[in-house]
C-alpha cells in the first residue's frame, strides 16, 4: 500500500496539479480512510468501494460519515474529514488509479539523446558531434557511457536547460517509488534507452541499460570524476555494434536531449522498443556465451546450460547435459551471482543445521556451526569431522580452491541438500569428487597458460549420474543411522 500512496503523492506533486500544496494532506487522508475500511491493500476492489463511499464522504448527515469522523477523533485527525481533504483527494486519487493500472504492466523507461559514437569507451573520436558544446569542445560526457568502471557503467546525457532529469514524470507515469539520498532523488529498475541520429541519418537505438537507477541532479563519479545520471551493472548494460544498429526512433521527440515518452500516443512506440531490446538482450548474451564458449572449445565446454530435476522426494537432481559449466568475469562474478551463491548456502546450511536438530541433535554438544569462523574454513564441525554444506537444489554446486584443498587434505567431507527432496554425503575419497577436483584443476591451468588476461571464476560443478552409486542419502535417517554415517567417515 505504501507503494501506492507514494506514488499518488508524486502524482499529486506534479506541477499541472491545481493543488500540489495539500499532496501530502491527500495522501494521509486516502491512508486514514483505508484505515477506517480495515484494508492493508488498495486494488480494484478497494477503489470501487471508495466510488460508492464518496457521495457519503460529503455528506455530514451520512452514517458513514459521522462513524468514520467517531473513528478519527480519538486519533486527533478529524480535520482530515471536516475540512474536505478526503472529499477533494478521491477524485484525484481516481484519476491516479486509472493511470496507475494503463501504465502498470509497461516497465518504466527513459529515452536519452546521444552524440553518435562507436564504442563509448572514451577513447574514441567523435563522427558526428551532437549537441552545441559537443561540437565546441569536441568533447561529450558521454564517451565514458559504456566504459566499466568497477563492475558498473555509468551514463550520461546532456540536460541544457535545468541541468535535471525529471523523475517524477516517469515515477507518475510508471507507479515507480522515488527515494532519497544524500539529497538527491532518484528511481531504480528503468530502462534507460540511449539513441543518436546516424552520420547516414536517421535516429537508432545505440545501446540501452536495464535495471538502471536514474539520478534526478548528476552525480559525480569517485574514481574517475565523471557526471552521470544514470548506473547500472555491467551485465545490464548493452551496447549495439555499429553495424546493428537498425531500430530506427521514428517518433518526434523535439529538441531536449531527455524523451520521456510518457504521452499515450508514444504507449506503441515504447512497447515496440522493449520488445525489441528484450529480443536483442537475449541475443546479446547468447553471442557472448557463444564466443567464450568457442574460446575453451578445447575443453568441450558450455556456458550456461538447461537441466532436467526430477522433483520425486529422495532423487538427487540431475544434470543430463555437461559434467562442467564455466563462467568467465571477475573474479568472483558478479555481485548479484556472488550474493545468490552466498544466500544458497546459507539456506542449505540451516535447512542440515534443522534436520539435526529435529532428530535429536544438540548444537554446541554435537556439532557447531563453524561456518562464520575463519579458524576453520569450512561449515560445520561434527565431532572431529569437518563438513562443508553445499546447496544442489539447481543440479550443481561450486567448490571453491579453499574447500578443494580441506577435501584433498581429508579434513572435510560434503554434505548435498536439496531443499525440496533431500540431503546426501558424499565423503572426500570418492572417485568421482577426485575426477572432478583434477579436471577443475586442469581447466584452470590451460585457461592461465593459453588465456591470462581472462580470470576464470568459482567453476560451476554439474550433478551426473555417475555420482550415484557413491553418495548416502540419509534423509530418511534417524538419530542413530546418521551418527553411524557421519563418524563412519572418519
Amino acid at each position: 500500500m505504501s507503494e501506492i500512496l507514494d506514488s499518488f503523492e508524486e502524482y499529486c506533486v506534479n506541477p499541472e496539479f491545481k493543488e500540489s500544496r495539500k499532496t501530502f494532506s491527500y495522501r494521509r487522508a486516502i491512508q486514514y480512510f483505508c484505515d477506517y475500511l480495515g484494508e492493508n491493500s488498495i486494488d480494484d476492489e478497494l477503489v470501487s468501494k471508495f466510488k460508492k463511499y464518496q457521495l457519503d464522504i460529503g455528506n455530514k448527515d451520512s452514517l458513514l460519515y459521522k462513524k468514520f469522523l467517531s473513528f478519527l477523533a480519538p486519533r486527533k485527525q478529524s480535520s482530515y474529514l471536516y475540512s474536505g481533504y478526503l472529499s477533494a483527494a478521491l477524485p484525484e486519487f481516481f484519476a491516479f488509479w486509472k493511470n496507475y493500472k494503463n501504465q502498470e504492466k509497461i516497465p518504466p523507461i527513459f529515452f536519452a539523446n546521444v552524440t553518435w559514437m562507436e564504442r563509448y569507451d572514451g577513447l574514441e573520436i567523435f563522427k558526428k558531434p551532437g549537441a552545441a558544446w559537443v561540437k565546441e569542445n569536441n568533447d561529450a560526457h558521454e564517451k565514458n557511457n559504456f566504459k566499466e568502471i568497477d563492475g558498473k557503467y555509468y551514463g550520461y546525457v546532456e540536460c541544457s536547460r535545468n541541468s535535471k532529469i525529471n523523475i517524477s514524470t516517469i515515477a507518475n507515469r510508471y507507479g515507480c517509488v522515488i527515494k532519497e539520498e544524500n539529497g538527491n532523488r532518484f528511481i531504480e529498475n528503468i530502462h534507460v534507452i540511449y539513441f543518436s541520429t546516424s552520420p547516414k541519418g536517421k535516429a537508432r537505438i545505440v545501446g540501452f541499460y536495464n535495471k538502471a537507477i536514474i539520478f534526478e541532479n548528476y552525480m559525480k563519479n569517485p574514481l574517475n570524476g565523471d557526471r552521470y545520471y544514470f548506473v547500472c551493472g555491467h551485465d545490464d548494460g548493452i551496447l549495439i555494434p555499429e553495424k546493428d544498429r537498425n531500430f530506427i526512433v521514428e517518433k518526434s521527440y523535439g529538441q531536449d536531449q531527455r524523451w520521456y515518452a510518457d504521452k499515450d500516443e508514444d504507449i506503441p512506440f515504447v512497447k515496440k522498443t522493449l520488445e525489441y531490446i528484450k529480443k536483442y538482450t537475449i541475443i546479446a548474451n547468447l553471442q557472448e556465451q557463444q564466443m567464450i564458449s568457442n574460446m575453451l572449445v578445447k575443453l568441450k565446454s558450455d556456458l550456461e546450460v538447461e537441466f532436467d530435476k526430477n522433483k520425486i522426494t529422495g532423487i538427487l537432481p540431475i544434470n543430463n547435459y555437461h559434467e562442467h559449466t564455466y563462467h568467465i568475469g571477475r573474479i568472483g562474478g558478479t555481485e548479484e551471482i556472488s550474493v545468490k551463491k552466498i544466500r544458497n548456502g546459507r539456506r542449505a546450511e540451516k535447512y542440515f543445521v534443522d534436520y539435526l536438530a529435529k532428530n535429536g541433535f544438540k548444537k554446541g554438544k554435537d556439532f557447531d556451526d563453524v561456518a562464520n569462523d575463519r579458524n576453520y574454513g569450512y561449515d560445520m564441525q561434527f565431532a572431529d569431522i569437518g563438513i562443508e554444506i553445499k546447496n544442489i537444489q539447481s543440479g550443481s554446486f561450486y567448490l571453491t580452491d579453499n574447500e578443494i584443498a580441506h577435501l584433498e587434505s581429508g579434513k572435510t567431507h560434503l554434505i548435498l541438500v536439496d531443499l525440496d527432496n533431500g540431503i546426501w554425503l558424499l565423503k572426500n575419497n570418492s572417485d568421482w569428487l577426485r575426477i572432478t577436483i583434477e579436471n577443475i584443476k586442469s581447466i584452470r591451468d590451460y585457461c592461465k597458460e593459453q588465456y591470462s588476461n581472462i580470470v576464470l571464476t568459482d567453476i560451476k560443478i554439474n550433478i551426473t549420474d555417475d555420482i550415484k552409486k557413491e553418495i548416502f542419502e540419509i534423509s530418511q535417517f534417524d538419530y542413530d543411522k546418521i551418527l553411524d554415517i557421519l563418524i563412519g567417515t572418519k
